[in-house]
């Protein structure tokens, strides 16, 4: 592990944990010189009329993160997931869901600790590539504009932003493309990034 592995995300139950010596699970992950991460939503629920969810678990969470903090704890995770299908992702379910992954990160900067913000867009389905190009560029612009209007650093390392996943056709779509086809929806994707990333924010 030591020299090969950057971070660990740890879950509410697991970053409580001790080893056999009573040495906490933090501490041991803080030896090997990686540092001790926690996933902090608290699963989806339900959005709208169709098959979309939005991740929860703001409430209560400035306090968790205070607990977090003392025990450890440098960087989070929240899981924002977006589903491509018929009718979908709205943009009601991308502007929710980027809201609360922006409010999400405000907070966790306000407790001193490093934010990952990422819209997971799902691979499952029967979508083109083109279509999770769309929804994934959707995403990003309202994302970047939610983390603007909640004043979230950048700078500095101040956000883990792989903001942007492999651009990929739904596992269920008939044709898959060529390899160049892929190459190219691959710059694509990087350019989504890169277009939305704030001019003066740093490396992303």
């Amino acid at each position: 592990m030591k020299d090969n592995i950057g971070g660990v995300i740890l879950f509410d139950e697991t970053i409580r944990q001790n080893a056999k010596d009573g040495t906490s699970l933090v501490d041991i992950i803080s030896d090997q010189g990686a540092l001790p991460g926690i996933k902090v939503d608290k699963g989806l629920q339900p959005f709208g009329d169709l098959d979309e969810t939005v991740t929860i678990g703001l409430d209560g969470l400035d306090e968790r993160l205070k607990e977090y903090v003392s025990m450890g704890a440098k960087f989070t995770k929240w899981r924002a997931v977006i589903k491509i299908g018929d009718d979908m992702p709205t943009h009601e379910c991308i502007d929710a869901n980027m809201k609360a992954l922006a409010d999400y990160a405000k907070i966790v900067q306000d407790n001193g600790m490093v934010p990952m913000v990422e819209p997971e867009v799902l691979m499952d389905g029967s979508h083109s590539i083109e279509d999770c190009y769309d929804a994934s560029d959707r995403s990003l612009k309202s994302l970047f504009k939610h983390l603007a209007d909640n004043e979230v650093k950048f700078r500095h390392g101040r956000v883990l932003g792989r903001a942007a996943r492999e651009l990929v056709a739904g596992q269920a779509h008939p044709r898959h493309p060529a390899p160049a086809v892929h190459a190219l929806a691959q710059r694509l994707c990087v350019g989504a990034t890169e277009r939305r990333w704030p001019a003066d924010a740093g490396d992303s």
